[in-house]
């Protein structure tokens, strides 16, 4: 065997313990990561508002009437943010949310509009709208529009629509009729003063 051969062989066995290494080291951190948020997720409960985002996405298509939470925010038509506990029968005074979830508000009033709510739900068919109408990436632009609506339900799972960009097609059809009546709805419960600046981009 010549000179120029074992050099490539070394060249070739060196290149190839370096990748398995690397490949070695990348795994042991995916690992790392992956239990990691298995604590996390083990040490959270999905039913906590603060945690809501976190709950698993619903793999099947429910009842309306087995929804046991809603959060919604939208900067358009009507600047709004709402948050209700349906089950518990409240709703949230000024909410803010986080990636998380409900992040704070300034307290709850007694909510008994299950029926009026899941009748405006099924009015527009939110089930029926796509998960996201994103129309292009937020760093491309400095003003826009964005909206977001979680629906949870009784086994925990959440169904989640939302999207954001700079024109209408980010809007599914006859949201502002949606929003006018979610947002008149809260109103009513909460009292005008209440649902002043209600809005705050998540």
């Amino acid at each position: 065997m010549n000179l120029g051969r074992v050099i490539f062989l070394q060249k070739y066995i060196y290149v190839f313990l370096l990748l398995t290494c690397m490949m070695i080291l990348a795994g042991c951190s995916h690992s790392e990561d992956s239990i990691k948020d298995d604590e996390v997720m083990r040490n959270i409960d999905i039913y906590d508002f603060y945690y809501i985002k976190r709950a698993p996405i619903a793999t099947k298509k429910y009842e309306l009437e087995d929804v046991i939470k809603l959060t919604f925010s939208t900067t358009s038509p009507i600047p709004t943010s709402i948050a209700i506990d349906i089950k518990n029968k409240e709703i949230y005074i000024d909410p803010r949310f986080s990636t998380n979830g409900l992040h704070k508000s300034r307290g709850t009033v007694l909510f008994d509009e299950k029926e009026t709510l899941v009748n405006i739900l099924e009015k527009y068919s939110v089930q029926d709208w796509k998960g996201n109408y994103t129309t292009e990436s937020p760093d491309s632009y400095n003003h826009g529009y964005g909206w977001s609506l979680l629906l949870q339900f009784e086994d925990g799972t959440i169904e989640t629509h939302g999207g954001q960009g700079t024109t209408d097609a980010i809007f599914p059809k006859e949201f502002d009729g949606f929003v006018k009546e979610l947002y008149q709805l809260a109103k009513e419960i909460l009292g005008e003063d209440n649902m002043k600046d209600t809005y705050m981009e998540n």
